[in-house]
């Protein structure tokens, strides 16, 4: 994103669009860039005044479809417009700074990454390289993927969606201007509100598509579209004081006031793309928006836009792959500031000697580029798929497979096992007595019952992020309406399935549950959202009681612990600098699921409900273990690991203590 085609005050840039419609440079367009990429750097940084510093993303759309439909426009009136050309000047703009930033990318990776993220490393260099990172990225955004800070190439899903659109807006463009003059507006509108429909409804019902893909982001980019034939046709920009402030105005409400669990991109996008069309159409020389966005520093800002977006993310990324964690707002703000610095230099020395054609000619720019994708491509896929990627080591001596290994999604019994199944692998043995039901925190324990030393042959009925509470279901940004309803559905078939089976004695509930006791919203079986308040809490108290109802033991299971900080991430960055992992231990006392231990012994009480908090298995003399005799326990901030939940098993013996707990004898 942030394509660079209105360039600095250079004479060479005015003299290269004469004669014809003549395109000026309008600095404030640069300080509209500056309005937009600051927030966004900040909103990465995670300085909470920037909640909705994402939508300059969308700012730099609507001025990308301006200026790019401006140029071509101008070439089209001027009867000089070429495909080839107009690629020419997308090769100068995008791809030396994006090879040079994705260059730096490579030995940090490789140094850092354990190998399942090395891999995914490797893979969205590739999709760079083919321009469909955001494809990439909306494949491998889920649950169990790596968080979204840590990839250092995330933010290049915008740069995809551009391309994407230029595809089609040039040939587009030149079509109707030769053959249907008159039809560019109404269609081009056409296009737009077809697009929003589809984000508004993607953002209900399929979030991360609609992030990502470009058929709901592309009505930005004919925004921006739509501006620049209407400033064609009147002439020039109108100048309007009320209407650019008003612009400037719904930008910035849209950066403080949005946050991440605004649904975007659909109406609520409006707000700032609207905004960037008002500046964009109606900020003259008069305007006090003019004279606020052609400040110096803006200016400057906005000139160096384009590199400042590209090198802020794989900062930020690798800072936090080498913090315990969060970096301290102090750190966030240096590398905000080292940002400019880099950006400056790559703008200075890489962007602005390859636009110059009379250094650098077509057919070698064609070829540097050709070269650059080729070989970024090979990279990418040497870094995923090579057996040196397999085999190296950690400062610690640990390989990297094995690090990944350790962290791996722990899914219990089976992959399986994600869904209501009743196939033989989601159970621990034949005849099973006991079901684990819930998200993934049950998953996580199918280890320690399967390898604890008294035998407690159990049925795994589990869902992600699917709380075992009859008739609600978290809803929010990841978990929309009808994924709410899907997961309602998956625990009335376990209910359902309990009925069935008399020899189940004992039903295991564990999760997060963290729409108890709080505020956040909720999707009803009537499909209705609400916000939470104390409803989760009577949900589970009436499910706990459903299942009693059946003649059978609940045992509830908490989450485990929580740190102030990512044990799993603490315990991989340990590793790979070959410090000790005592470092990552955390004391009980005060820890972040206090309040919720409570809860819960409450709820056991008022319901007969047995209670195992795995703080008893993983803590001692008031210091939580995160990894013992080598083993790492935990493998992210909550999920125990695969091994880590078999050694809690056998050394703690978590049937017995679930037997214990529902005040039984023993099998």
């Amino acid at each position: 994103m942030l394509i660079r085609e209105h360039t600095s005050f250079s004479k060479s840039y005015r003299s290269l669009y004469r004669p014809a419609m003549k395109i000026n440079y309008r600095p404030e367009i640069d300080g509209l860039r500056a309005i937009a990429v600051v927030p966004v750097i900040l909103f990465h940084a995670g300085f909470s005044w920037f909640s909705g510093g994402f939508v300059g993303v969308d700012v730099f759309f609507v001025i990308s479809g301006f200026l790019i439909t401006s140029i071509v426009l101008a070439d089209l009136e001027a009867s000089r417009f070429s495909i080839r050309t107009f690629y020419e000047r997308r090769a100068r703009r995008i791809l030396p700074a994006l090879f040079v930033v994705v260059a730096a990318c490579v030995p940090a990776a490789w140094l850092l990454l354990p190998y399942s993220q090395l891999v995914e490393f490797g893979q969205s260099v590739l999709s760079v390289s083919a321009f469909v990172s955001n494809i990439h990225f909306w494949l491998n955004t889920g649950y169990f993927e790596t968080e979204s800070e840590l990839k250092p190439l995330l933010h290049t899903w915008s740069l995809a969606v551009e391309e994407q659109y230029y595809i089609i807006s040039p040939i587009l463009l030149w079509f109707l201007w030769t053959r249907a003059k008159g039809a560019i507006v109404p269609l081009l509108s056409i296009l737009a509100v077809a697009s929003i429909i589809l984000a508004e409804h993607g953002s209900q019902v399929a979030p991360e598509a609609a992030f990502f893909l470009p058929h709901t982001r592309i009505w930005e980019l004919a925004l921006g579209t739509l501006a620049a034939v209407l400033v064609m046709q009147n002439g020039g920009v109108r100048q309007n004081g009320v209407l650019s402030l008003i612009g400037l105005a719904m930008i910035a409400t849209a950066i403080f006031l949005y946050d991440e669990a605004t649904p975007f991109p659909g109406v609520y996008a409006l707000l700032p793309t609207v905004g960037a069309v008002l500046v964009l159409t109606f900020t003259g020389p008069g305007t006090a928006a003019h004279r606020l966005l052609s400040m110096k520093p803006l200016v400057g800002i906005g000139l160096v836009s384009y590199s400042a977006y590209l090198w802020h993310q794989p900062l930020f990324a690798f800072a936090r792959h080498l913090s315990i964690s969060e970096p301290a707002p102090y750190v966030m703000f240096a590398l905000s500031g080292i940002t400019m610095i880099l950006a400056y230099l790559s703008w200075r020395f890489v962007e602005q000697p390859f636009r110059r054609s009379n250094a650098i000619s077509r057919h070698a720019i064609f070829s540097l580029s050709g070269a650059g994708l080729v070989t970024s491509a090979a990279l990418g896929v040497f870094i995923a798929h090579s057996e040196l990627s397999r085999t190296r080591i950690t400062l610690g001596g640990e390989s990297f497979v094995a690090l990944s290994k350790e962290t791996s999604p722990n899914l219990g019994l089976s992959g399986a096992c994600r869904q209501f199944t009743t196939v033989e692998k989601c159970a621990s043995g034949p005849n099973p007595i006991a079901v684990l039901w819930g998200d993934s925190y049950a998953m996580h324990l199918a280890q320690a019952l399967r390898d604890s030393p008294t035998t407690l042959p159990f049925a795994q009925m589990t869902k992600s992020a699917c709380a075992p509470i009859l008739g609600v279901a978290y809803n929010g940004p990841r978990y929309n309406t009808k994924w709410g309803m899907d997961c309602i559905k998956h625990n009335e078939q376990v209910l359902e399935w309990l009925k069935g089976q008399p020899h189940i004695r004992y039903v295991i509930l564990s999760s997060p549950f963290g729409l108890i006791g709080g505020m956040s919203q909720l999707t009803l079986a009537t499909g209705d959202v609400i916000k939470s308040g104390d409803l989760s809490e009577t949900h589970f108290i009436e499910t706990i009681k459903r299942i009693k109802n059946l003649r059978k033991s609940v045992v509830i299971v908490s989450p485990t612990p929580a740190a102030e900080f990512n044990v799993g991430r603490c315990l991989v960055i340990q590793s790979i600098l070959g410090r000790t992992p005592d470092n990552c231990h955390f004391p009980l006392e005060g820890h972040g699921r206090a309040g919720l231990y409570k809860k819960l012994a409450d709820i056991s009480a008022r319901t007969g409900a047995g209670l195992v908090l795995l703080s008893d298995l993983i803590c001692e003399g008031g210091l939580c273990l995160s990894s013992q005799n080598g083993t790492m326990i935990f493998r992210d901030g909550g999920h125990l690991s695969p091994k880590g939940s078999s050694l809690l098993g056998r050394s703690k013996d978590l049937s017995k203590r679930i037997i214990a707990a529902a005040g039984a004898e023993g099998i």
